[in-house]
């Protein structure tokens, strides 16, 4: 065989083992092999990652790479900056240690327990056993209330459907701090069915030693504290029709007496007058006065019932007028009146509700130079638009206050609240009234929404000085329970 044929036949070798490594093989009428498999794929790639660390300009990938940027899906770009959004920038910014404080030391521990008791059944357990009658249509209850400065005291209220008759409602209250401290109320509520009126009678006696005295007017300060008691009761009828939503139009009229006393402990109303901190006795002390009263009031609001939105508007105008009959309807008569407009906006439409009210309240005496009793006179403290100082605090002829308000839901009929206000009271008509004269006013804390009658309250807060005086606290105020006011 020549050396010609010899390197042909190697030739065709070659390309013969070429060929068989390159074209996949087929046996057995089998297809064709599939795609690469992922796992192995990435193990191989793994293996050679691993084995180029030893290389000495080998750099690793990053193993944290930058996040993508998020794709705009529906092809409308960003998020539009509204109007609403630069205007909740503010309150927002303001009102987050409020915010911060009610909600991680308040909501959220309430939270974790409320879903405890429900995981218990608690609170079907407790309404259980207070829970009456055939149709559950009678209800006793305990109540208590601390309210940091006055009496701390506890008692029971219970409504009973269908007493004495049909449609109507006996409800009965007692409360009890001491043998100085005793009120007790009875009253029957009657509720035509279909009709949008009620009509309701009231009989109510108090016994109290912890009436608190701070002043009058621009003599009102903390130093000023005093003690004072009285006793009393009130005979009277109510009249209550509600043509929109949920406004309304009533009338209470009825009997008042009151006494007052300084049978107390501590510095009483005739002892700031010995030492000159006040210049005379309060109007109505200490002979107290009796009255026939008749206080009208309206109600508007727009609001739709919760859970819908609670945007919207709140006015309310009313009066009291008081005739004492004992010293004759021309000595010792008196008309207290004025009104408030509160502006609602729900931020959420879920019931986060920042919402803002101006009050004005005047009162007169209708004889020249008569007298207007002094726990009868304007009072913006307590449970009124200035709640960061205790009850009748800030008594006065007329009173102004500009309240702030943020509310939002917790768990079922509770509502977070954050409340900050400025406002006074003045002599006259707002005599002298100016900026430098206004004291500021701040709470924060938990209260039942949609009550009528009585309403839990955890709230902590306090009262300042007038801005003339250096905002210092004045006031402090802690109340915990069912807030009654005297």
């Amino acid at each position: 065989m020549s050396s010609i044929q010899l390197r042909a036949r190697a030739v065709l070798a070659l390309i013969c083992w070429a060929a068989a490594v390159m074209v996949p093989a087929v046996s057995d009428g089998q297809p064709p092999a599939g795609p690469p498999d992922p796992e192995m794929e990435e193990a191989k790639a793994r293996a050679d990652y691993e084995a180029r660390w030893g290389y000495m300009f080998f750099s690793p990938p990053n193993p944290n790479p930058p996040k993508r940027e998020l794709p705009d899906y529906s092809g409308q770009g960003g998020q539009p900056v509204t109007a609403k959004a630069v205007a909740l920038w503010f309150p927002r910014f303001v009102l987050f240690p409020a915010y911060f404080t009610v909600d991680q030391f308040v909501r959220r521990p309430l939270a974790a327990g409320v879903t405890k008791a429900e995981e218990e059944e608690i609170p079907s357990r407790v309404i259980d056993a207070f829970t009456f009658g055939d149709e559950q249509q009678y209800t006793v209850f305990p109540v208590f209330s601390f309210d940091f400065g006055l009496r701390a005291n506890v008692g029971v209220v219970g409504n009973f459907g269908g007493v004495p008759v049909d449609h109507t409602t006996l409800n009965a209250s007692f409360l009890f701090g001491g043998i100085d401290f005793v009120t007790g109320n009875l009253g029957v509520t009657w509720t035509p069915p279909g009709k949008k009126w009620s009509g309701a009678v009231s009989l109510g006696a108090t016994r109290r030693a912890d009436g608190l005295f701070f002043g009058l007017n621009d003599e009102i300060s903390e130093d000023n504290e005093a003690r004072f008691n009285w006793v009393g009761y009130d005979v009277g009828i109510n009249y209550t029709v509600q043509p929109w939503r949920r406004g309304a139009i009533s009338l209470d009229s009825g009997y008042r007496y009151i006494r007052f006393g300084d049978d107390v402990s501590g510095t009483t109303i005739p002892d700031l007058v010995e030492e000159g901190r006040i210049s005379a006795l309060p109007p109505g002390y200490p002979d107290g006065y009796s009255a026939w009263y008749l206080d009208p009031r309206i109600t508007y609001d727009s609001r739709p019932p919760r859970p819908q939105s609670q945007t919207g508007v709140r006015a309310t105008v009313g009066a009291n007028l008081g005739i004492d009959p004992v010293r004759g309807p021309t000595d010792e008569s008196w008309i207290v009146y004025g009104g408030s407009v509160r502006g609602f906006w729900d931020v959420s439409g879920n019931a986060h509700v920042l919402s803002l009210a101006p009050i004005v309240i005047f009162s007169d005496p209708l004889r020249r130079g008569g007298e207007v009793p002094f726990t009868e006179l304007p009072s913006i403290s307590g449970n009124g638009p200035m709640p960061g100082f205790i009850g009748r605090y800030l008594t006065g002829d007329s009173a102004f206050a500009l309240n702030f308000q943020f509310t939002w839901p917790i768990w079922l009929r509770l509502d977070g609240e954050i409340q900050f206000a400025v406002g006074n009271v003045f002599p006259g008509h707002l005599d002298g009234f100016a900026f430098q004269d206004l004291r500021m006013s701040f709470v924060g804390g938990i209260s039942a929404h949609g009550a009528e009658r009585t309403y839990f309250e955890l709230l902590f807060g306090g009262g300042t000085e007038t801005f003339a005086q250096g905002p210092s606290i004045a006031s402090v105020r802690i109340l915990v329970g069912v807030s009654r006011d005297y």
